[in-house]
């Protein structure tokens, strides 16, 4: 490789990405390896299937299971929700709790370990996309492959544990906001004007979601999760995350046509240098219509799916009809102040993109082909 080749390499977009990818899968590693020996729960692995109890209505899988660090071996009950469908295996692993009792130290099951098996999927999953979306394809969801490697590490609740859950959110997105408009339009200045607008709009939604949520009486989530009241996490807790979770949602939604419209506006403005503000936010409007009906079609049976179950056994939940289901309401506000970003977020960067490029065109020298200064004849 000649250093032409070298150079054609080493590029702004490039440096980036893979110095992107280091520093999470350093912060993921250190993450890992510094992780405390005495949590909560240790992992196990079970070693042998003994017999099926039956006390009353419950069910009960007896195993004998294994500690993976210490080589312990101890004896768990395992409840079975349904003996028919729930199996339990050799070689699976799982969660194991010790409490401390007057008569000694007794072991609970937990739940199974699912994070192994997810993590080399998700991991694989990151490989296949980045092999099939090609270069370009990758810089386009540069932001959701950092957030997943974040999320998969466990470095994604402590970041946003750093400050207020909403006010962390909105500054990680407003990162990688930025960073992904500056991979994909290689412009500084429009990448801060639309970081800067998306992350005020995210605000806005954030604001319309809490009184949406009260409005409908969505507190009652809280009450509808039995795991949620026999837990140490507040009402309070609770209620900040489920309305900061449209932050992300909103995000994800308005990401995407964002990008269009400021790729579409800058494209106009190189085409057709002397286009003017008018005309760019006409472009870029026009575009956020095709990018947002495309992604609001896409979204709602997104979250028809998730609601689904909810909505096909309202009765069995005890809610009079699906519509006071608070699960069903919370899903249809969230698909609806979701759109909205998408919609608001499209005109607002396309009027604020079309004014700085404008502005900037006209801050620069104009030449003018054909047509020479006359000089100034000095008299005598």
């Amino acid at each position: 490789m000649n250093f032409k080749q070298l150079s054609k390499l080493i590029t702004l977009e490039n440096l980036i990405i893979v110095g992107t990818f280091l520093l999470v899968i350093i912060i993921s590693a250190v993450t890992v390896f510094n992780k405390s020996a005495n949590d909560k729960y240790t992992v196990a692995e079970i070693t042998g299937l003994l017999e099926v109890e039956n006390d009353g209505s419950l069910y009960y899988q007896n195993v004998e299971a294994q500690f993976i660090e210490s080589k312990e071996i101890i004896s768990l009950r395992i409840q079975l929700n349904d003996v028919d469908l729930e199996e339990i295996e050799i070689g699976n692993k799982i969660y194991v709790e010790k409490i401390n009792t007057s008569v000694g130290e007794i072991y609970n099951y937990s739940g199974h370990k699912r994070g192994d098996t997810l993590l080399w999927v998700v991991y694989a999953f990151i490989g296949f996309l980045i092999i099939f979306l090609g270069k370009e394809g990758t810089k386009y969801i540069f932001g959701t492959i950092l957030v997943l490697l974040l999320l998969t590490s466990g470095v994604l609740p402590t970041i946003l544990n750093i400050m207020p859950i909403y006010i962390s959110a909105l500054a990680l997105l407003a990162i990688i906001s930025f960073a992904t408009i500056l991979l994909r339009l290689r412009n500084l200045k429009l990448a801060s004007i639309v970081s800067v607008s998306q992350t005020i709009t995210l605000i806005l939604i954030f604001l319309f979601n809490l009184i949406l949520f009260r409005l409908t009486f969505l507190i009652d989530l809280f009450y509808t999760d039995v795991t949620l009241l026999s837990s140490d996490v507040s009402l309070t807790d609770y209620w900040i995350i489920i309305n900061t979770a449209i932050i992300f949602i909103a995000f994800g939604v308005s990401k995407n046509t964002t990008l269009d419209v400021a790729k579409s506006v800058s494209d106009k403005k190189k085409k057709y240098p002397t286009s003017s503000a008018m005309n760019l936010i006409k472009v870029g409007t026009h575009h956020n219509q095709y990018a947002s009906a495309r992604v609001i079609n896409s979204m709602f049976f997104v979250f028809l799916g998730l609601s689904l179950p909810y909505i096909l056994l309202s009765d069995g939940l005890g809610s009079p009809t699906f519509w006071d289901d608070p699960r069903v309401v919370q899903s249809i506000i969230l698909f609806i102040n979701a759109s909205l970003s998408a919609l608001l977020l499209g005109p607002i960067t396309a009027i604020i993109s079309a004014i700085a490029l404008t502005k900037t065109n006209k801050s620069s020298p104009q030449y003018k082909l054909g047509r020479k200064k006359p000089t100034k004849l000095a008299s005598n």
